[in-house]
This record gives C-alpha cells, structure tokens and sequence, in this order.
C-alpha cells in the first residue's frame, strides 16, 4: 500500500464561489486531470471526503459563528465577510466538507493507513474563530492542530508557501513582490532549520499555488519546483524525526495551470 494518500471527490469540488470569482469550484477538477494524466492516481490511496461534525467545527469555530454561517447557508444571501467571501445555498455543508477532508487525511496518518497526505481544496488558513475572510469559511487548518492537541500531540509545526499571510503563525518570512525562486531558495534553509529545532510530532504545510508566476490576483514568481521542494524536504525532515507524518493542503492559486503544476509536484515529491 502506498505510503501516499489523496482525498479527492465530488463533495470536495462543491467549495466554490461560482463563475467568474477565483475561488471557483473547478479548481479541484482541474488538479484531478492533471493528477490522474501523471498517472499519480495508480501511486497513491485515493480517499473520500467526509463532512465535518459541528462538534470539530467547534474545536477552532464559535458557535455563533457557525449559526451565522448556517443562516446564510439557507438563504444564499450576501457576504460572510466584508466582500470577499460570497454566501451561496449550501456553504456551511461545502466548508465542513472540507475540513471533514482535511481530518480524513489526518485520521488516515494518524492511524498508520499512510504517513503523509495531500487534500487538494483545503488549507483555508484565512477563517479566523469568529469570522471568514479572504475566500475561507472554516479555517480547516486551525480545526485539525486543535483536534491533533486533544489526541496528545504537543508540538506541530505548520508551515505556509500561499503567496498571503495566514493568521496564527508566528515565524514570518517576508518576501517582496516579484520574489522567485532564487529568493525562496535563500530563506527556505531559516524554515527547516527553525522545525528542525522546534521538532514537531506532525507537519502540515498549506502550498499555495498563488505564490507562482502568472497569478492574477499575487505578486510573486515561484516556479511550481518550490512547491515540489518544500514538500520533499519536510517529507525527508519527517522522517528524520521518526515519524514521517506530514499533512500537505491546496490552499490558494487562482490559475489553473499553475494549481495543476504546484500541486502534482506536492504529491509527486510526497511519494
């Protein structure tokens, strides 16, 4: 059996914002193609979403917040934050789905069923306790840490290459506008040092494919090789520490080649 898992399904596609807003939901189809074209569907346990309970909602959420979200699940209606975020019919069970996918993953690595795993449409690191914002509704990220704390765990490390800055973490390495490969190559060796140190029982790294050349709404020029580094270094950093448990999450990337490219390179260099 693989030592590699993907969560993919239909139920994951759902989290989207409809045509023409850049969260849209063919992204997951789209990296799907290019996945399955790679031939990555025959190298890897393929795993299907769940839904999120409202009681792991509430590991990170507040429970008026996830009435507010319920509200205008029902209605459709109006934003969830201060513009970016739409409502649609459906929202809430669409945003628990995805962290239902990103708690799948983590199930599967925590149970020995694989020791790392990718979620395509995740790693929504902008969804604070109380409010969405920046095209998140629940904040996958902050409700997995919580739950693998509960479970015993002291130490995981979360490590973040989407082009914005995700609330809660807490080394920031700044990179300016038009930062490319050369200037991710001289700040990452700071990264893996800084977990190497802080040696953490679980890693997850939300790979953003806005960080490379070409995205409409980001300033930076990676390469889709930086995302396939990252995810091979922390793999190989795993290891080192003994478990070999690292979590990967799709994050943003608002052009569809460039998700395709940055996320095929995460999974490839997970195997």
């Amino acid at each position: 059996m693989s030592n590699v898992a993907v969560v993919l399904g239909e139920r994951l596609a759902r989290y989207g914002f409809g045509d023409g807003h850049p969260f849209g939901p063919d992204r997951h189809g789209v990296f799907v193609r290019e996945f399955e074209a790679r031939g990555l569907d025959k190298r890897v346990r393929v795993l299907e979403p769940r839904t999120a309970s409202e009681e792991e909602l509430r590991a990170f959420h507040s429970p008026a917040y996830l009435e507010f979200v319920r509200e205008r699940s029902e209605s459709g209606q109006g934003f969830l934050d201060a513009g970016d975020t739409p409502a649609f019919r459906g929202v809430y069970e669409a945003a628990a789905c995805v962290v239902g996918a990103t708690l799948s993953a983590v199930e599967a690595i925590m149970q020995g069923e694989c020791r790392r795993a990718f979620v395509p449409i995740a790693g929504l690191h902008h969804a604070a306790r109380e409010r969405a914002a920046g095209f998140c509704v629940f904040n996958d990220c902050g409700v997995a840490i919580e739950l693998l704390k509960r479970q015993g765990l002291k130490r995981v490390g979360y490590v973040d290459i989407d082009a914005h800055h995700a609330e809660g973490t807490k080394l920031n390495l700044p990179l300016p506008p038009g930062a490319d490969d050369e200037v991710f190559a001289q700040v990452w060796p700071q990264v893996v040092a800084h977990l190497e140190k802080f040696s953490p029982e679980f890693i997850i790294l939300q790979c953003g494919a806005d960080s490379i050349e070409g995205d409409p709404i980001t300033h930076l020029r990676f390469s889709p090789r930086v995302h396939g580094r990252a995810a091979r270094e922390l793999a190989a950093l795993a290891e080192r520490l003994g478990h070999g448990r690292v979590l990967a999450l799709g994050g943003g990337g608002y052009h569809r080649e460039n998700l395709a490219r940055a996320w095929t390179a995460v999974v490839e260099n997970l195997l």
